[in-house]
C-alpha cells in the first residue's frame, strides 16, 4: 500500500455503522495508522465513534475530504452507496481506498469507480476478510497441495437470518436491502473464496435462479451453478429468508478424484465450526508433513 512517508497512515472512515465503526476502532489502535476523521450523516452514530476514537466527526464526507490530508479512506456505506465516496476520495487525491464488498451493485457504478481511481492513480482495495481465516487458508492449502486430487464438484451454502434484510439496519433495512441482494451481500464472499481456493481456475459460465416470493422488495435467494474452465462445477446458494438460531450459516464441501473435504465455517444448530479433510492414497509420513504445515 502506497504511503506519503514512513509515518503512520492518516485514515478516514466513511460510514460508521456495523462495520465502519469496527474499522474506525481498529485504525485508532493500530500502530501503523492514525485515525483522523470519520464521516456519517447521523449525528448520534458519528459523534459516538468520534468520541470513542478521538477522531473528528463530519456529517458530510465531502467536507472531510476537503479538510483532511488522508493517506487511506475506508468506505463502509451500505452496498448501493459505495460509488460516490470512492469517486470523491479519488478526486480528492487520497492514494489508498478500501471499500467493503461488493465493489458496487451495478456494472455502471463499478466502471465509474474504476475510471476515477485509474485517472487519479490511486489504489482501490475490496475487502474480502475470509481470506485471512486460518481454516480458509487450510482449505486453500488442501486444494493447492493436491489433497483432493483434481477438484470435480463443490456445494456451498451461505445463508443469513431473515432479520438481516428486515431489521439489521433498523428502519432503513428495507430500503437498503432493496438496493442489494444475496448475490451482492453474500455470494460476493463465496465467489472470491472459490477463485482464491482454486486459482488459476476461473468461472466461465453461470446458470442461476432467484425468486421473490417472501421479501418481494429484494430477491429471497439466489441458487446458481458455477462452471470453471478446469471442469470444476460448484453449486452456490445464498438465502435471505431463513428462520434459524444463528445470524449466519456458512457450509462448504468439495470432492475430487483423490479426496474431499467438508468445512463448516460458522456454528449452527447442534453443529460446531470445523474442517475435515479426507485424502486418499496419502502415506502416514505425508499426512504428518501436511499436519505440521497446517499447524504453522
Amino acid at each position: 500500500m502506497a504511503t506519503k512517508s514512513s509515518n503512520p497512515l492518516n485514515v478516514g472512515v466513511i460510514g460508521v455503522g456495523l462495520l465502519g465503526g469496527r474499522h474506525a476502532r481498529y485504525a485508532s489502535t493500530h500502530p501503523d495508522a492514525r485515525l483522523r476523521a470519520v464521516a456519517d450523516p447521523r449525528p448520534q452514530a458519528g459523534r459516538a465513534v468520534a468520541s470513542e476514537t478521538g477522531a473528528t466527526w463530519y456529517d458530510d464526507y465531502r467536507v472531510m475530504l476537503r479538510k483532511e490530508d488522508l493517506d487511506l479512506v475506508i468506505v463502509a456505506t451500505p452496498d448501493p452507496f459505495h460509488r460516490d465516496p470512492i469517486v470523491a476520495a479519488a478526486q480528492a487525491g487520497v492514494p489508498n481506498l478500501l471499500t467493503e464488498k461488493p465493489m458496487a451493485t451495478t456494472l455502471a457504478d463499478a466502471r465509474r469507480m474504476r475510471d476515477a481511481v485509474d485517472k487519479a492513480g490511486a489504489a482501490l482495495y475490496i475487502l474480502f476478510p475470509n481470506r485471512f481465516s486460518p481454516l480458509d487458508r487450510a482449505v486453500r492449502y488442501a486444494v493447492r497441495h493436491g489433497l483432493l486430487g483434481r477438484p470435480a464438484y463443490g456445494d456451498v451454502r451461505l445463508d443469513d437470518n431473515i432479520s438481516v434484510p428486515t431489521a439489521m439496519w433498523g428502519g432503513r433495512s428495507r430500503d437498503w436491502a432493496s438496493g442489494s441482494s444475496t448475490a451482492h451481500f453474500l455470494l460476493s464472499h463465496v465467489v472470491d473464496l472459490l477463485r482464491w481456493y482454486f486459482h488459476p481456475a476461473d468461472v466461465v459460465e453461470v446458470c442461476a435462479a432467484s425468486q421473490r416470493r417472501v421479501l418481494r422488495y429484494t430477491p429471497d435467494l439466489y441458487d446458481a451453478q458455477l462452471f470453471f474452465d478446469t471442469g470444476l462445477l460448484v453449486r452456490v446458494k445464498a438465502e435471505w429468508i431463513r428462520r434459524m438460531d444463528a445470524l449466519v450459516e456458512f457450509d462448504l464441501s468439495f470432492s475430487g478424484d483423490r479426496g474431499g473435504l467438508v468445512y463448516r465455517k460458522t456454528p449452527a444448530f447442534r453443529a460446531r465450526q470445523g474442517l475435515r479433510i479426507d485424502p486418499e492414497g496419502v502415506s502416514s509420513a505425508e499426512l504428518e508433513r501436511h499436519q505440521k504445515a497446517l499447524a504453522r
